[in-house]
């Protein structure tokens, strides 16, 4: 017989031994697996060690290739805000079809299906926890690390935020590193059914305030236990999934820059202004446009941030995607 000895609610590992440790190994099994299910913490390990007594007791074990053809999204957020009951939810619904490509991979769990014929991989991670948390916690490093690898390997990120604490330094920390990583985000307030309306405004208003960086992104207030807000959501993910592939035709965006041009002058150093030759978009997921300029070092970010908006504002919204604007000096 193959035992697999595994300690679970373990979400503090250095204090286990002057917990029950002592009273654990008189059951002669050695040293515990010490796993948080909750957290996600080693679940990696206790996955290796299972194959491993698999494949010794002559079993063969495959893992199933996820479809990298799939648009990606993470779902991340801090511990114990929903990430897995929203996860759950999406998988669970009548518009999603489950395909046969999934499995938990290491600290996330990658679950593929097609919603309105769109394949899309879900990747519900064990959450981003603060460097400080870290420190204490050296055992969670690898769990932290495989959450900001799923953030950098997605396309749309669901940033999952428990509407009963409100926004903190760590969500202000995953919104910056999906917006770094250009990756098109939807702000989800889950729990909503434990705030009332003036809670939901107050929200609403520190969004605005603290995560302005992405005030593209759509929001979204979500309780999975009663389900409201959950079609929503699913809504704006298809919405976000549509406009991260747009393109802006060369011909309209310099028009659109020759306008912006005229009505807001570049600013300029000395008798020396900025001037705009021309534009074009170079890339998509996320949209990058490039602008042939005069002399790069003469346009502001709050001069660029004007063009990103003129043009969220006459072209599309851009729902959830950042835009990238890159200068080249023209020769």
């Amino acid at each position: 017989m193959q035992i697999v000895f595994v300690a679970n609610k373990v979400e503090n590992p250095d204090s286990f031994y002057s917990g029950v440790g002592n009273e654990i190994f008189s059951l002669g099994f050695g040293d515990p697996i010490k796993v948080s299910s909750a957290h996600g913490l080693n679940i990696d390990i206790l996955l290796d060690k299972i194959f491993d007594r698999l494949v010794a007791l002559g079993h063969s074990v495959e893992t199933e290739e996820i479809d990298e053809s799939a648009l990606k999204i993470s779902i991340v957020g801090k511990p114990n805000a929903g990430k897995s009951s929203i996860f759950n939810w999406i998988v669970g619904s009548p518009r999603s079809l489950v395909t046969e490509v999934s499995g938990t991979t290491r600290d996330t769990v990658d679950e593929t299906v097609v919603i309105d014929d769109i394949p899309i991989t879900f990747i519900d991670t064990a959450g981003i926890r603060k460097k400080s948390k870290v420190k204490v916690m050296n055992v969670e490093y690898y769990s932290v690390m495989r959450a900001i690898d799923a953030l950098e390997r997605s396309d749309i990120i669901i940033m999952v935020i428990d509407s009963a604490d409100g926004i903190g330094n760590q969500d202000q920390r995953i919104a910056g590193l999906a917006e770094k990583n250009g990756k098109a985000t939807i702000a989800v307030f889950n729990k909503c059914d434990l705030v009332d309306d003036r809670r939901k405004k107050a929200l609403l208003r520190t969004f605005k305030q603290d995560l302005y960086f992405i005030d593209y992104s759509p929001v979204v207030f979500t309780s999975t236990l009663t389900g409201k807000g959950m079609d929503e959501l699913l809504d704006n993910i298809m919405l976000v999934t549509k406009k991260i592939d747009l393109r802006i035709p060369t011909g309209l965006l310099n028009t659109l820059l020759q306008r912006y041009s005229e009505g807001t002058p570049a600013p300029g150093k000395g008798k020396k202004r900025g001037k705009i030759y021309y534009g074009a978009q170079i890339a998509s997921r996320p949209p990058i446009i490039m602008l042939n300029v005069n002399d790069p070092a003469l346009f502001t970010e709050p001069y660029l941030r004007g063009i990103r908006n003129s043009i969220r504002l006459n072209f599309d919204p851009f729902d959830g995607t950042p835009i990238f604007l890159k200068l080249r000096r023209k020769r």
